[in-house]
């Protein structure tokens, strides 16, 4: 699958023109994940944003000693994850599990922010 088409038809794509999209393509990750596997892990530190464009995920949080995790929500194509841990820098606050085969496009953090650095209206739209 092309990457600027994935870029372009999600939510952080609506917005660009064509010039920024294949900025953000040339930075993106094809990912592949399969049902069950961790994408991402609460608490970790890690920053890299993530556009889904094939599969469901689902995000959930720990519960307290001795109860299972709860789920509190599921994203599908064109949903983006990873977006508040690079805006914010703080921590995860949530671990995100591949409910089914998945396809992602992974922007790697200083990638992202360089780009954002030369290009700040990516970044406006990422916000």
């Amino acid at each position: 699958m092309d990457k600027s088409l994935v870029i372009s038809e999600s939510e952080l794509g609506r917005n660009l023109n064509d010039r920024q999209i294949n900025k953000l393509a040339g930075i993106a990750e094809f990912k592949e994940y399969s049902s069950g596997d961790t994408v991402i892990s609460e608490d970790d530190t890690s920053r890299d944003v993530f556009i889904i464009f094939n599969g469901w995920l689902s995000v959930e949080v720990r519960r307290p000693k001795g109860y299972s995790s709860c789920k509190i929500q599921a994203l599908k194509s064109s949903g983006i994850i990873g977006e508040l841990s690079f805006l914010d820098g703080l921590r995860r606050t949530a671990s995100v599990i591949s409910m089914e085969d998945v396809k992602c496009l992974r922007l790697p953090y200083q990638k992202l922010q360089n780009l954002i650095d030369d290009d700040s209206n990516i970044g406006y739209h990422l916000i």
